[in-house]
């Protein structure tokens, strides 16, 4: 019964502190979504603006997209101060074969596209003057951006669905464990009626007589 009550505290833990990391997890991947629109509406207004304002605009548009970058790696390898731990390569991707179910391969195909697709346009776009300049440039990313936020919202829905398989594993798990308790409780009331309870009364009934 100490076993089972403890198995049942531990499992209790462990489930607390796995459910905190994936709403972590989960709302980073929220954010990278959002400071993708975010990314979009500064690209398309940058060209139209001059002098400091375009300075300014130039320099948020670098640290969010600073930010985009450290929160993605974050998420696929672990950042420390983020608090996220990232998670861990699958061995059968040396060999591979990829699953579309694994978070890893899902944020490493989102580092990949960043870096090859969006990254090198939004950066072409910061180097030119005019808005007619960055035309084909921004038609370019304004085609890319829609893709990427939509891989990301699948990631989004991939890891709520991971965290639920995880809820509904720890609930099959807890009803087991209780199972298993009040199964042990029932066994020991009946094993100390027949092997305690009864030979007592059996000592008691004798020590009467005796007495008498």
């Amino acid at each position: 019964l100490t076993f089972l009550f403890a198995a049942s505290l531990a499992m209790g833990f462990y489930f607390t502190f796995s459910q905190k990391g994936d709403a972590k997890n989960i709302n980073y991947t929220g954010q990278i979504r959002y400071r993708s629109y975010q990314l979009a509406l500064f690209v398309n207004k940058y060209p139209t603006l001059q002098g400091g304002e375009k300075d300014h605009a130039r320099r948020d548009i670098l640290n969010l997209e600073g930010e985009f970058e450290t929160i993605l790696y974050g998420l696929r390898d672990g950042n420390k101060a983020l608090g996220l731990k990232g998670f861990k390569m699958p061995q059968k991707m040396e060999e591979g074969i990829f699953n579309y179910n694994d978070p890893w391969w899902q944020f490493d195909r989102h580092v990949q596209d960043f870096q090859e697709r969006i990254k090198p346009l939004i950066l072409h776009i910061l180097k030119f003057e005019g808005q007619e300049e960055a035309k084909d440039a921004l038609k370019m990313y304004n085609k890319e951006v829609p893709l990427l936020v939509g891989d990301i919202d699948r990631t989004v829905h991939l890891l709520q669905q991971l965290s639920e398989r995880k809820i509904s594993e720890f609930h099959n798990v807890e009803f087991i464990i209780l199972g298993l308790f009040f199964t042990a409780v029932g066994v020991s009331f009946l094993l100390s009626t027949f092997f305690v309870r009864r030979p007592l009364l059996s000592i008691l009934r004798g020590i009467s007589a005796f007495s008498r």
